[in-house]
């Protein structure tokens, strides 16, 4: 049966086997008929894949656990991954062939904004990002829509990521 619920849920589960392999995946809602429309959905993205060769529609999610495996060995990983549990806000639900210029600009109008960090003794510090901060954050979304459409070839297609102007000259601390 293509459509089945779990022991103990309301949610409808879809069944699918195609060429021996069998995909089983929740379809996220308690309705039938929109359980059904989600299987005819799924069933026809995955025969297009198979014969017509169409490319499968990847999340920024998945992107962003096959970029933190394959750079495992580098030095700011952990760097790297902080920016994407920041990133993770706002293009955790996001397919990479739905990031463009205007969600890239509004992510870049979020990063810039002051935001407070929480003290255990004292007041909230204020933290206001510098350009630099908001670069390195746009540098990890550039790197992976680029390795998604280079080497992955998950995507045929990227929008142009923009830096913001950085100060040319160290700034000593006074």
């Amino acid at each position: 049966m293509p459509l089945f619920r779990r022991k103990n849920s309301t949610i409808w589960w879809v069944d699918i086997t195609i060429d021996g392999k069998r995909i089983q995946r929740t379809s996220g809602t308690e309705n039938k008929q929109q359980a059904e429309e989600f299987h005819d959905r799924l069933k026809t993205e995955l025969w297009e894949h198979k014969r017509l060769g169409t490319k499968p529609r990847r999340t920024w999610q998945e992107a962003a656990v096959r970029y933190a495996e394959e750079k495992a060995e580098k030095t700011t990983l952990n760097t790297d991954l902080s920016h994407f549990r920041w990133l993770d806000a706002h293009l955790s639900d996001k397919y990479l062939d739905e990031i463009n210029k205007d969600l890239i600009a509004e992510i870049t109008k979020i990063r810039k904004l002051p935001y407070s960090i929480p003290r255990a003794k004292g007041p909230d510090r204020q933290i206001n990002p510098k350009p630099a901060t908001v670069n390195r954050t746009l540098e990890i979304i550039r790197c992976v829509l680029r390795l998604a459409r280079d080497e992955w070839e998950w995507v045929d297609h990227i929008p142009t990521v923009k830096l913001l102007k950085e100060a040319t000259q160290r700034i000593s601390r006074v």
